[in-house]
């Protein structure tokens, strides 16, 4: 899946497409800021079907946002398997910022989400009967990891779909799976153009000297 940089690069190409024999100094980070300021838009406005307004009191003004394929490591020595979290979620009780993780083979099925409990209750019921959580797939969130109960979990279920509560899309990091689905890539770049140059607000340097005017 495409980054926030990805994004961000295509942008800085147009500008500097725009004159193209002359000084361009360009900060990507507040790019980023440009295509944030968009996509957040487009997201109120219900433009994505994967970013969703989330409800009540704990998801005011925030995102459930849906990433389609989420790569899960299987780690060598019968360790557990685990991913890596696209973005910063929101931290509300229960850990109901994780919102649902599915494995991919189940999209289209009526099986269940990956149980999401908690690193303390996993060490504390392991040895329960039923801390197995009877055969079901489970895991819990370990810093910007998520560890899976067991082992081989991309081998028997593939890569994960994960849907998390966000505040903004500014919490995703710029080199982690940017959600934009594929058909709104181009209006989201060329919206973002457009919102960096009216940022920028500045005379063009049209003078090549190797200074930047905007610098």
């Amino acid at each position: 899946m495409k980054t926030k940089q990805f994004y961000a690069q295509q942008v800085i190409l147009l500008l500097q497409n725009d004159f193209p024999n002359i000084d361009t100094k360009i900060d990507e980070r507040l790019v980023f800021l440009s295509i944030d300021e968009v996509v957040n838009e487009l997201a109120k406005k219900n433009y994505f079907e994967n970013w969703k307004m989330g409800a009540g009191a704990m998801f005011d003004e925030q995102f459930i946002t849906t990433w389609d394929e989420i790569e899960v490591i299987d780690q060598p020595n019968s360790l557990h398997s685990y991913f890596t979290f696209p973005s910063n979620y929101v931290g509300v009780g229960m850990n109901e910022g994780i919102v649902d993780i599915i494995p991919i083979k189940y999209r289209t099925s009526n099986q269940s989400a990956v149980i999401v409990t908690s690193m303390s209750d996993y060490y504390r019921y392991r040895s329960n009967p039923a801390g197995n959580m009877q055969g079901r797939l489970f895991g819990y969130p370990k810093g910007m990891k998520f560890e899976f109960g067991t082992c081989d979990v991309k081998k028997k279920y593939g890569n994960m779909i994960v849907r998390l509560a966000i505040r903004d899309s500014g919490m995703i990091p710029y080199d982690q799976p940017y959600p934009i689905p594929a058909d709104k890539e181009g209006e989201v770049i060329m919206t973002a153009l457009a919102v960096y140059r009216d940022r920028r607000k500045e005379p063009a340097d049209t003078i090549r000297d190797n200074k930047d005017q905007g610098s």
